[in-house]
């Protein structure tokens, strides 16, 4: 079973390309700016690479209630973007953002994640730039990036991760590398090949 899971774990998945404007160019609107003012929620901006990617959470009848109890929405069009939801706070920071998922129930439960400070993905991000490297913070930051689809934060979070680590081949971290690990330049693809090739 290893075996299965690390080969499974080796195999390059399909990116977007490199010239994704950055997820900070897209901001809310000023006329949805002014609503949370009064609803009291949370800004979701559903940065969708093409009309209709979101649709799935959108209609279905019980994420769509969730959403809209939680957060005054905006639906964005950015051809050059993969799909996103990004969550700004009242004062129009970013707090949280989720790439999309074919899943609506599996993406409402990752998007609700934004309600709580202590799983809002750029908070914590924020307390690993403030030097923060505990391995609780490191593994949720980790699940963070793979959620978001925030490629460019996921190989240095790993590459934190593996340097507070004693060794990398316990059994939790090789479950963590191979769940998180996804092409040859992640961090943790020359350990999960050494031990597969160790078999």
């Amino acid at each position: 079973m290893k075996t299965l899971i690390i080969a499974l774990a080796l195999i390059p998945v399909i990116t977007y390309a490199a010239n994704y404007k950055q997820v900070e160019t897209v901001r809310p609107a000023k006329e949805t700016i002014e609503a949370p003012k009064a609803a009291d929620k949370f800004i979701l901006v559903i940065s969708q690479s093409h009309n209709g990617a979101a649709t799935d959470i959108l209609v279905n009848e019980h994420t769509s209630r969730f959403l809209n109890e939680h957060f005054v929405i905006e639906e964005q069009v950015n051809p050059d973007m993969q799909t996103l939801y990004l969550v700004y706070n009242k004062q129009q920071e970013l707090v949280h953002r989720v790439k999309n998922e074919p899943y609506p129930y599996e993406l409402a439960v990752k998007i609700k994640q934004a309600l709580v400070a202590g799983t809002q993905y750029h908070a914590l991000l924020a307390r690993f730039d403030n030097g923060d490297r505990s391995t609780a913070l490191l593994e949720k930051l980790i699940e963070g990036a793979s959620n978001a689809g925030d490629d460019e934060n996921a190989s240095r979070l790993m590459q934190a991760y593996l340097d507070t680590q004693s060794s990398a081949m316990t059994p939790k971290t090789i479950q963590l590398l191979a769940k998180h690990t996804n092409a040859t330049k992640d961090p943790g693809f020359a350990i999960l090949d050494g031990q597969h090739r160790c078999r």
